[in-house]
């Protein structure tokens, strides 16, 4: 199979029909895996939404990953984000972070966060190699990634 790069990826809006192959890819993905139920009752809120990362392949599209994520009025909370492990190390994961990075202004929202097991130690470094910080959070780390307000110099009177 030949490589696949960033430019054979769509990031689009998760669909119904999408369902259980971000379920499938979940579980292959995590070893805490959402069930149905987690992913429909997340997808029900009024500020969640859920996007999936597909490749295209000759005649064929797979959805290689997915991301779900709250919109608030200051910042992105990142609930579930993964890429299916076949598919790994190929930026589609650091794609799908510069979607959400698009939506970040300096005026409005301007963090990215996610809450990260203590021990899940590869999605930490992940995270950190992307411009993200952590802190410890109980028995998490949280992290964020901050768009930075330019210097801008007073104007003279």
């Amino acid at each position: 199979m030949p490589t696949k790069t960033k430019a054979d990826l769509t990031i689009r809006w998760l669909i119904a029909n999408d369902m259980e192959e971000v379920l499938a890819g979940d579980r292959r993905s995590n070893s805490e895996f959402w069930t149905y139920s987690a992913w429909k009752d997340n997808l029900a809120r009024r500020n969640c939404i859920g996007m999936v990362a597909v490749l295209r392949e000759l005649n064929q599209q797979y959805i290689v990953g997915a991301m779900l994520y709250d919109l608030h009025k200051e910042h992105i909370e990142v609930l579930r984000l993964f890429v299916t492990p076949e598919y790994r190390r190929r930026g589609f994961g650091s794609a799908m972070v510069e979607k959400l990075r698009l939506k970040l202004s300096q005026q409005r929202r301007r963090t990215i966060a996610a809450n990260v097991s203590e021990y899940d130690v590869p999605a930490q470094v992940w995270l950190s190699r992307r411009g993200f910080w952590g802190r410890p959070n109980g028995d998490q780390v949280r992290f964020e990634f901050i768009v930075e307000c330019p210097i801008t110099e007073p104007e003279s009177l």
